[in-house]
């Protein structure tokens, strides 16, 4: 296939907590070729491209939020989610994925990723989107019950970057879920997805 064929119907970029900042980065870098063929986003529970700057110690847990099983058990079931939303297999699986997780990448949000502000990129980009195609379009998915990401911070420092870069954006608050929607509500996510 090749790679014309594959992009028929454009590109949308979909992203997760500090994966959302990773896809308005990306977004940012594409090569002319591929930034003609956006279509939009679907940011979920994001975090914004502006800076984030924690005291030392919040700094410090994020550094040993995923080192160990326990540590991961812990981050998921009172931080990013609870127990009452996830199921064992959910819990397994996020144990799993964070403890295989990449080293250098694991470090890297904590240590500079989560302070990097490419917000200024980020809005010259989607004012040229969206000059070039007034139907750009963004979704942001928010959990109402978020303690990483709240609605009022995404709000403020995500959707209002979207709003003033003059990009068509809606936003769809997830009752009763927290951080992690795409296990938390996996329906809700699908849909917003699916709607591209």
């Amino acid at each position: 296939m090749t790679p014309g064929g594959l992009l028929t119907h454009g590109l949308v970029l979909v992203g997760h907590s500090m994966g959302a900042k990773v896809a308005l980065a990306t977004l940012a870098n594409l090569p002319e070729t591929l930034l003609k063929l956006a279509k939009g986003l679907v940011l979920i529970a994001p975090s914004p491209p502006s800076a984030l700057h924690l005291p030392a110690e919040m700094k410090e847990q994020q550094r040993g939020a995923y080192s160990s099983e326990e540590s991961v058990r812990f981050t998921l079931g009172n931080i990013l989610s609870s127990f009452t939303l996830l199921d064992e297999d959910d819990i397994r699986c996020g144990v799993r994925d964070s403890l295989s997780g990449n080293e250098l990448a694991k470090k890297a949000w904590p240590a500079y990723g989560m302070e990097e502000d490419i917000s200024s990129e980020v809005k010259t980009v989607l004012k040229a989107v969206v000059a070039s195609d007034p139907g750009f379009k963004a979704v942001v998915l928010i959990g109402d019950g978020d303690i990483v990401e709240t609605k009022e911070k995404v709000e403020a420092e995500v959707v209002q970057v979207l709003v003033d870069s003059g990009v068509q954006t809606s936003v769809k608050v997830v009752q009763n879920v927290r951080h992690l929607l795409p296990l938390e509500a996996p329906r809700a996510v699908q849909e917003v997805i699916s709607k591209f």
